[in-house]
């Protein structure tokens, strides 16, 4: 609580004008060992990148543009050789426009 993680570690400084506080979710066992999470990078209510980490042992990480497209940018994580697109992508696409509609930035996580 006293840590301002505005100057800690990645400089992000916003976080010194948040006051601090402790939030608590409830922890979600992954169903695998091996899974996949997708992260989508929000701006002006329009979803434009995917990060998308696989844990597969090892982490890894890939930045997409909203339509599958690697853009080779590189996020402190090794990368993945090849991330199948989800079937699923356009409803996740959706979905991630309806949550961020009213945010300048955001993330939505799946």
């Amino acid at each position: 609580m006293q840590l301002d993680f505005g100057f800690d570690d990645a400089f992000e400084l916003h976080y010194s004008m948040i006051e601090p506080l402790i939030f608590v979710e409830e922890y979600i066992e992954p169903e695998a060992k091996n899974y996949v999470e997708y992260t989508f990078l929000c701006f002006h209510g329009k979803p434009e990148y995917i990060r998308v980490k696989t844990v597969d042992g090892a982490d890894y990480m890939n930045i997409y543009d909203i339509n599958w497209n690697d853009t080779g940018v590189w996020f402190g994580h090794d990368t993945y050789p090849t991330v199948k697109k989800p079937d699923n992508l356009e409803e996740l696409v959706e979905l991630a426009k309806k949550l961020c509609q009213d945010f300048v930035h955001v993330r939505v996580d799946f």
